[in-house]
């Protein structure tokens, strides 16, 4: 939920809709050989005193704004990756990293981002 398929652009930035952070979720799932997998949960949205202070959905027009967080969670059958995100002037922060797995390195956008790779033991 971090960049769109095509543009390669940060979409968890401000002035982005959910609706559209979501769709570019549902694009990636596609691309990736996995349509329709983020049918079985939900994805996520705006993070608060509620697990989700509202859920993302395709339809969700909620535009974002600087130091709003954000709960990502894409999904496949048997797994799930989980980030809290805070939304930056330039794109999101990510708020959840704990070194604790190993990660790679992956650019989006011309910023760098460490992301954490299937741990197996």
């Amino acid at each position: 939920m971090l960049a769109h398929q095509q543009t390669g652009k940060m979409v968890s930035r401000p002035g982005v809709s959910l609706g559209e952070v979501f769709r570019a979720g549902q694009e990636a799932y596609a691309r990736l050989g996995y349509k329709g997998e983020w049918q079985y949960h939900h994805q996520g949205g705006l993070a608060g005193y509620q697990s989700r202070e509202i859920k993302a959905t395709a339809q969700t027009g909620r535009i974002l704004a600087v130091a709003q967080a954000l709960d990502w969670n894409p999904t496949l059958q048997g797994t799930k990756a989980e980030d809290t995100v805070l939304v930056g002037e330039k794109g999101p922060e990510i708020l959840t990293a704990t070194g604790l797995f190993p990660t790679e390195k992956v650019e989006i956008d011309g910023r760098s981002f460490h992301r954490p790779v299937i741990l197996e033991r």
